[in-house]
């Protein structure tokens, strides 16, 4: 094991295909995702309404721990280069984390570092 996490996450990462943009997704049902987005292994592609022409929104499809968000990770990065997804201002992504347990100072402390890295992330984010 490499990725010593082992709380349960999931992820979902919302995203612009150009395949999908002269599509009508909100009729799509997961077998029409795939075959114009070619979903990953671990992930399922659902309909956002949010999101602009073309958007899915790509989810882990159960929680995921471990190594395996590593492999999640780069199956999806994988998917976005060949299928030249990119993302826009109606684009993000959601991170849920199994925090079940936490007391209100674990809490606490999540809520801060959460607010400090996401400026980082952002940035990050948009240079992909």
């Amino acid at each position: 094991t490499i990725n010593k996490v082992r709380r349960h996450v999931g992820i979902e990462a919302e995203l612009i295909y150009p395949e999908l943009i002269d599509c009508d997704t909100e009729s799509f049902d997961r077998d029409d995702f795939e075959h114009y987005v070619d979903t990953p292994d671990m992930w399922e592609a659902v309909y956002d309404g949010s999101l602009s022409s073309g958007g899915a929104e790509l989810r882990t499809s159960s929680p995921i721990v471990g190594d395996d968000i590593d492999k999640a990770l780069y199956r999806l990065n994988s998917n976005i280069q060949d299928k030249d997804a990119f993302v826009d201002d109606s684009c993000g992504i959601h991170i849920h984390y199994n925090a079940i347990d936490f007391k209100v100072n674990e809490m606490k402390n999540l809520l801060y570092m959460t607010h400090y890295l996401q400026r980082g992330l952002i940035i990050d984010f948009v240079k992909l």
